[in-house]
């Protein structure tokens, strides 16, 4: 059988990266892996994680999601070489925690190009080539966020739930074509991503003041956060199982949550709304 040939934006670091590495380092060598990032000034990570993989299934690519004309070279370039693409993985995106008075309008815009447009972005690219072959997968990154916003997230919190909609609305139109397409929802992951968002609290602008009473109001909340189990962060590990294991369903669902915290504490948020028949999707 041939190597399925997947496509991952967002690899220079954490789920990506770890993800790249895991399927082109496969035993069996079912992958073929072209895992992309944004500068590649910062692909040694990558290249030492994949090993000997490197060149020969994992492959990496210079793909800035928030451009329009490089989403169509990097899938030409893929055509060329393979002829079709079978996995598409929306990985790409960062975070910001603080108060939304603090963000500029420059921040939020470029946060909803990388976490949605982006993903909208390589959708639209793949979408002609897996009509034509009859068949895909895309698994879209998103996270808990995209069901229960967090407080002092509140963009990124948009972004993921624009994704989760995005997803549930093309999941009925892709089954014709014999595509699948699935959110993964991790919860806290033991990566950069949360301290590289909480370097971004500060306000971003000289005439922007943020209150006294905000900043007592984050660092408390902060405080609450890092209470034990309450959101106990989880490794790479079994958050790349998760996602492996959506890759290979024979029948995909339209969401996997990476833990039984996520899967509770969304369930939960749903029952106390009086929401029915959505505590199933996470079943």
């Amino acid at each position: 059988m041939a190597p399925l040939v997947v496509l991952i934006s967002g690899c220079s670091t954490g789920i990506g990266l770890a993800l790249a590495a895991r399927l082109g380092q496969d035993p069996d060598k079912k992958y073929l892996v072209y895992a992309t990032m944004r500068n590649l000034a910062k692909k040694e990570g990558l290249e030492k994680a994949a090993g000997d993989a490197l060149d020969k299934t994992l492959f990496v690519r210079q793909l800035d999601v928030t451009v329009d004309d490089q989403d169509k070279s990097i899938f030409e370039f893929i055509m060329g070489k393979h002829g079709r693409v079978d996995v598409l993985v929306n990985n790409a995106g960062f975070g910001f925690f603080g108060p939304l008075e603090a963000m500029s309008m420059e921040k939020a815009k470029s946060m909803f190009d990388t976490n949605y447009f982006g993903t909208v972005r390589l959708i639209r690219a793949a979408l002609p080539i897996m009509k034509k072959q009859k068949s895909g997968r895309i698994v879209n990154i998103s996270s808990i966020l995209g069901h229960l916003a967090m407080p002092y997230m509140d963009v990124y919190n948009a972004t993921k739930f624009a994704m989760e909609g995005l997803t549930e609305s093309l999941l009925p139109q892709l089954k014709h074509f014999g595509i699948s397409i699935s959110t993964v929802q991790p919860g806290p992951v033991a990566t950069k991503f949360a301290e590289t968002m909480s370097t971004n609290s500060k306000a971003e602008d000289d005439n922007i003041i943020v209150s006294e009473d905000t900043v007592k109001e984050m660092t408390a909340f902060q405080a609450l956060l890092s209470k034990p189990d309450l959101f106990t962060a989880q490794e790479t590990g079994p958050v790349i199982d998760v996602i492996v294991e959506c890759v290979q369903a024979e029948k995909p669902k339209l969401r996997y949550p990476t833990s039984e915290n996520v899967r509770s504490w969304v369930a939960k948020r749903y029952r106390e709304e009086g929401v029915t028949g959505l505590e199933s999707l996470f079943e």
